[in-house]
């Protein structure tokens, strides 16, 4: 078992089990009528390049990708131990779609880089949550 420890304070297996990264059923968070409304109030049907910053295993990045069939998607987590996972999610479901370690206060990227940037369930885990939305 990997002793690391999550921010939670619990090591990263014990962090997947009480989220509910396990499996597919947390993508069912999100009804795709609620996601087309969303795409279609955010106007970004054309989007290319999204960034899932605190993708975990990338439920959240992965549904929405549904809806903006054009777009590659990028994701980022502070976890190691989670980027096979979202890897393999991706595949599966023949996404356009890459996944890498960063920490969310300091993004490897330049600025414009993204026509779109999101985040879903990262704000209340990190220490400051304004640094991580300026740098978003």
């Amino acid at each position: 078992m990997n002793d690391q420890k999550h921010r939670s304070g619990l090591t990263p297996e014990e962090y997947r089990k009480l989220t509910g990264f396990e499996g597919d059923w947390r993508d069912s968070w999100w009804a795709d009528d609620f996601l087309a409304l969303m795409v279609e109030r955010w106007r970004i049907a054309g989007a290319t390049s999204v960034l899932d910053v605190g993708c975990g295993v990338g439920h959240w990045g992965q549904r929405l990708m549904r809806f903006l069939p054009d777009a590659h998607l990028t994701g980022v987590d502070a976890e190691v131990s989670w980027m096979p996972e979202a890897r393999d999610r991706a595949a599966r479901q023949e996404l356009r779609a890459t996944y890498q370690v960063a920490n969310a206060e300091q993004l490897p990227f330049t600025d414009n880089t993204f026509d779109v940037v999101t985040c879903q369930t990262l704000l209340m885990h990190v220490p400051d949550p304004l640094a991580v939305l300026s740098e978003m």
